[in-house]
């Protein structure tokens, strides 16, 4: 054989190893790419995805827009405030008792009653909650209790996009609470049981706040509040805290109060300024007699 055949020999064989070494490697790679990952890496891989994946899942069931609700199914929060007065004082527990008597037979209840006795400066304020559908005609028959109606101011706020809103948030978060207990059911460690259980305890407060905001909505929109003030014969109504004549009140008053404190002042010191202030201003009188009198020079001044 040749020197030439002996080189073309060896580098046949050369090429067939080099070739046969990639190909076991890439066999290698692949069988460690496709073996299965132990059991138990496997469940904690699964666990913390499906953690890290629950915020994310939480409001896939909301709808993008709510369909439109009708106009007699809206959800109103109706509030108002109704001033009447009576020509004698003794009338105003008379007519706070009777108010209250008609809220709680349209089903109502007292939430609030405050009263001031003082003769004809007499007056109740009482908070009454009535329930939403016969709100206008218990406010009609409340201004009656006295013996003239001073002043009304009713108003009503549509919160029925925050009572929609605010179910969909709490079935959201009901589904999530369910999902994590059934992750809580599958933690095979320490580790993923107390991950899981913090994961728990914080969704489960939410869910709490949340139908705690529902039911306090719910009880705003089924019974509406009104405040009803009831004055005496001489009790100033409540007038508007703004505009000229609010300000010019409301500087008379600052006025009146200093000039009340100046004079009470005053009144306090009076006392001790005679006990104190007359025998000074004889004993001044005393200093300047004994003072000798100034010698005048007959002779003039000189030049």
């Amino acid at each position: 054989m040749t020197s030439s055949s002996r080189f073309a020999t060896a580098r046949a064989l050369a090429v067939t190893v080099a070739a046969s070494l990639v190909a076991g490697c890439g066999a290698d790679d692949a069988s460690s790419r496709s073996a299965p990952a132990p059991a138990v890496h496997q469940d904690a891989e699964n666990a913390y995805q499906d953690t890290a994946g629950l915020r994310q899942a939480e409001g896939q069931g909301r709808p993008a827009t709510p369909a439109p609700v009708a106009a007699d199914r809206r959800q109103v929060i109706h509030t108002g405030s109704l001033t009447v007065r009576v020509d004698r004082s003794a009338r105003v527990d008379e007519a706070a008792a009777k108010a209250i008597s008609i809220a709680r037979a349209a089903g109502g209840y007292v939430g609030g009653d405050q009263r001031a006795h003082d003769g004809d400066q007499s007056r109740a304020t009482v908070e009454l909650r009535i329930p939403a559908s016969r709100f206008g005609a218990v406010v009609d028959e409340l201004a009656k209790v006295g013996d003239r109606e001073e002043g009304r101011e009713l108003s009503a706020d549509d919160v029925t996009e925050q009572v929609v809103d605010l179910d969909v948030r709490i079935a959201s978060q009901q589904a999530s609470v369910t999902r994590t207990r059934a992750l809580l059911a599958r933690a095979s460690s320490i580790t993923e049981l107390v991950s899981v259980e913090g994961e728990l305890a914080e969704r489960e407060k939410e869910l709490a706040s949340l139908q705690a905001r529902q039911r306090s909505l719910a009880d705003a929109v089924a019974m509406s509040t009104l405040r009803l003030a009831i004055l005496g014969p001489d009790v100033a109504a409540d007038g508007p805290t703004t505009g000229f004549v609010a300000g010019l009140k409301a500087g008379w008053g600052a006025f009146t109060s200093s000039l009340q404190v100046a004079v009470t002042v005053l009144g306090a010191l009076l006392p001790w300024l005679v006990l104190i202030g007359v025998p000074m201003a004889g004993l001044l009188v005393a200093l300047r007699r004994r003072r000798p009198a100034a010698r005048v020079d007959p002779s003039g001044p000189t030049t």
